[in-house]
């Protein structure tokens, strides 16, 4: 069975391509050979801390090529993970080549002539440092540039013919134009900024953001506006797809310093218009770095609504993801000059909405007028049917004692008398005698809310029933008043009074109080409605005013400045 079979399957690991160097295309074998023998002897070497091959390490080296045609490197943390790219930038900065390395040691030949490279070499670091080359592809062509001038000053030892060969050879060997992830790479950073050259990890190189300006004159944030029907934050789901599409992209700057990133932040917002996610990596060997004060510091420089979200910051990497309600320049200057249309239109809609409200404003105030005189009337003529009898100046007096007493009893009381809308009329002190001919107190409900009214309803009532008056109490439902009919009490004849209004009367008097004060409100509230066009229709003129001379202006400067919030 083919279970049963004794054959293994073996997966061999694929060897990785040996990389022709600068050194075995320009030395010949004897000396290469020679130089790596002495190499494996030697036991003194210059140490490369985090910073990178400083100014001091590149002395060192020199001090030793006095003596000594090899100089040994050992590289610590983070070059020593990426030999390859420690190789090319000690070929750069120290002009010469390296002919042997094991693990993390490199050792570096000076050459021939060293006399006479030490003045060139010196000249070329001196225009890298000053930022002359500012993409990888310039650095390829200093490292052409440099094999050849090796294999020139090497021509005593070989004919002219095996000089042409070998220098055809490295024009095949070192591409020009490199991979197409680098090229596009590039093709992103190119115009941010001049790149770090001793960058740890594979090309492209980033940009040195520790060489861009603390401050830029007239800067301004993006101006930022989210899609309709769509929420500015991001999900965790959302986050998590972010975190890992930004994981295989290259880094785009190099950071050191913790303040004045505003070069940083003008860098980014103009990447933001190619590239969503932003990838910055925190230099290593530089003292008191800081990446929570890193990412503060580039927030602050976003004062807006929205400065982007923060996908991934810890000591090594920032990530800032440029947000849904990111706007490029284009997009914005198109969307300034709709705004300025649409202040225009508003304008004019609020000219003729005034226009037509001052037409109508007079017709409207006269029937709101007519209404409220033709409700006065008609209030006066049921005020003027109510007469409200006087107080008995005789009246019963009551203790202390016998009012709390009555009181209590009142409160116990299940049976009450409630009072609507209608108020005190005719059939309330009916229902107040019907109550004391079984029992001497009445309870009566009222839902007013005021306790100045629920106090003339009281007294109102111990008027117009004759009796008296023991407490006003707030309850749940509302205040209970609790009237006593007194010791001597005595059943009218008539029990409705006739100098009260009747059921009807008294709604129709509620109904037309409610429709006095609610075209009152109304009134009032048409009123502040028009002042608050007027003083809108001043503002917009006004600003309409301010816009047109300041485009009048532009135009006779012959100038015109962005209208939207972006780099300036």
């Amino acid at each position: 069975m083919p279970w049963e079979s004794n054959e293994r399957v073996v997966f061999r690991r694929t060897k990785k391509e040996k990389v022709v160097t600068a050194a075995e295309v320009s030395l010949d074998g004897e000396l290469l050979g020679r130089l790596r023998g002495e190499a494996a002897r030697m036991r003194k070497w210059v140490k490369v801390m985090k910073a990178g091959v400083t100014h001091t390490v590149i002395d060192q080296i020199h001090q030793i090529w006095k003596d000594n045609e090899l100089a040994m490197v050992k590289f610590d943390l983070p070059l020593c993970r990426n030999m390859d790219r420690a190789r090319e930038i000690v070929e750069i900065k120290t002009g010469g080549l390296v002919v042997w390395c094991k693990k993390d040691a490199l050792v570096v030949y000076r050459g021939c002539n060293y006399q006479f490279r030490l003045r060139s070499f010196s000249k070329m670091h001196s225009g890298f440092a000053r930022g002359q080359t500012t993409s990888s592809l310039n650095i390829r062509n200093h490292q052409i540039k440099l094999n050849m001038t090796l294999s020139q000053v090497e021509s005593d030892e070989s004919t002219g013919e095996e000089m042409k060969s070998r220098n055809d050879c490295e024009m095949a060997n070192i591409p020009i134009n490199g991979s197409l992830y680098e090229r596009e790479a590039d093709r992103l950073l190119d115009g941010l900024g001049p790149r770090f050259i001793d960058w740890w990890r594979p090309k492209p190189l980033p940009v040195d953001a520790d060489l861009l300006p603390e401050v830029v004159p007239r800067f301004k944030p993006p101006f930022r506006l989210c899609p309709p029907h769509a929420r500015a934050k991001l999900t965790d789901d959302e986050l998590t797809y972010l975190r890992k599409l930004a994981r295989p992209l290259p880094f785009h700057f190099v950071l050191g310093r913790n303040r004045k990133l505003q070069g940083l932040a003008a860098a980014i917002l103009k990447l933001w218009e190619k590239c969503h996610t932003v990838k910055i990596a925190v230099k290593f060997g530089i003292p008191n770095t800081n990446n929570a004060q890193m990412a503060y510091e580039l927030k602050a420089s976003f004062i807006t609504r929205s400065c982007g979200v923060l996908l991934l910051r810890n000591k090594f990497i920032i990530i800032l993801y440029r947000g849904k309600d990111f706007l490029t320049d284009g997009v914005a200057n198109q969307l300034a000059e709709r705004e300025m249309e649409l202040s225009k239109c508003q304008i004019q809609e609020e000219v003729a909405r005034l226009k037509a409200i001052e037409t109508f404003h007079m017709t409207d105030e006269s029937h709101l007028k007519v209404k409220i005189r033709k409700s006065t009337m008609e209030l006066s003529k049921l005020n003027s049917a109510w007469r409200p009898s006087e107080q008995d100046a005789d009246q019963e007096m009551l203790t202390q004692e016998e009012r709390e007493c009555f009181r209590k009893m009142g409160l116990k009381m299940d049976s009450n008398l409630v009072l609507g809308r209608r108020g005190v009329f005719d059939g309330v002190i009916e229902g107040l005698h019907q109550h004391w001919k079984h029992r001497e107190i009445a309870k009566v409900i009222t839902m007013q809310r005021l306790y100045s009214q629920v106090l003339y309803t009281a007294k109102h009532l111990e008027v117009e029933s004759g009796g008296i008056l023991v407490s006003v109490d707030k309850l749940k439902e509302g205040h209970a008043i609790i009237i006593y009919r007194g010791k001597n009490y005595r059943r009218p004849l008539n029990l409705v009074p006739p100098n009260l209004l009747s059921k009807r009367e008294a709604l129709h008097r509620s109904l037309e109080m409610q429709r006095i004060g609610s075209l009152k409100f109304f009134a009032y509230k048409r009123q502040q409605e028009i002042s608050d066009l007027k003083c809108k229709l001043a503002d917009l003129e006004r600003r309409w005013e301010i816009d047109k001379r300041e485009s009048e202006k532009v135009t006779w400067n012959g100038l015109k400045e962005p209208t939207c919030h972006g780099i300036s």
